[in-house]
């Protein structure tokens, strides 16, 4: 089933990015509609296949940090509806502790000295519960148990594809503390995939490879690992890659996953 949100997907949206993709998208559905590609020459293939490849990195680039933003939106409940309902519980608390404070005691004096003060709190766990009953989170307001389920349903993916997303996001995206944004782990792998210099299998063996390195190496080594890792994958020549073999060569991710192999027994040598 559907989210609710989704009974009207063809709806405008007024965010200039979103019409911007979506004018992208019939620009390309159009150019690419009438193409028979058995029909082109060699040299029309290719340059097709090279420019195609080059939107689908922006593209999946895209599609890896949406993916991981709409993950993180759906961990967290809704702020505003979560403190009212806390203070609604609390407020329900008390009345309901001085009526029974009332009718215990009768009337007069000592009703007057039961009563419980205003304002007095609810304990601390009905006012949770009453804030995750009204508070729901994105995915649960959608109609889905969970982000990974929401993401699956809306886009149509399994859910190790999510998953996998996900763990690249969570890497080369930008994270999110107390509602500010930080730094991405690995902030020059992000660029480069946000800007459709790498896919998302070159990406992959990157994180991979810093991953192994990063208990065992200095911080300046393995932004130099990065550095290097991400001009091989596209094709750059930097400081880190002049004079190498192979240096303004994109390397697949077979190479990449070689040249950190290197990098390993070179700074890390036992491990």
């Amino acid at each position: 089933m559907a989210p609710m949100f989704m009974e009207n997907p063809n709806e405008a949206s007024s965010n200039p990015v979103i019409v911007a993709v979506e004018q992208a998208r019939k620009i390309l559905l159009a150019a690419l509609g009438g193409v028979s590609f058995g029909l082109l020459g060699d040299e029309e293939s290719l340059t097709l296949l090279l420019a195609v490849e080059s939107v689908g990195r922006v593209v999946d680039g895209a599609r890896v940090l949406s993916t991981s933003d709409v993950l993180r939106r759906s961990e967290y409940f809704d702020a505003a509806a979560a403190k009212a309902a806390a203070q609604a519980a609390v407020d329900q608390s008390a009345a309901a502790a001085q009526n029974a404070a009332r009718e215990k005691a009768g009337s007069g004096k000592a009703a007057a000295e039961s009563v419980i003060p205003e304002g007095a709190a609810a304990s601390p766990s009905v006012a949770r519960a009453a804030a995750s009953l009204a508070a729901p989170t994105l995915a649960r307001r959608l109609g889905c148990r969970s982000g990974v389920e929401l993401v699956c349903t809306l886009a149509r993916l399994s859910r190790s594809e999510v998953l996998q997303r996900s763990a690249l996001g969570e890497k080369a995206g930008q994270r999110m503390l107390l509602g500010r944004p930080l730094a991405p782990t690995y902030p020059v792998l992000g660029e480069a995939l946000q800007g459709g210099e790498l896919g998302l299998e070159q990406s992959r063996v990157i994180v991979q490879v810093l991953d192994g390195l990063r208990s065992s190496v200095l911080v300046e080594d393995l932004d130099r690992v990065e550095r290097s890792l991400v001009a091989s994958g596209s094709g750059a020549i930097t400081p880190e890659t002049e004079g190498l073999p192979g240096a303004g060569i994109a390397f697949a991710p077979e190479l990449l996953r070689q040249q950190g192999i290197q990098w390993k027994a070179r700074l890390a040598p036992d491990g």
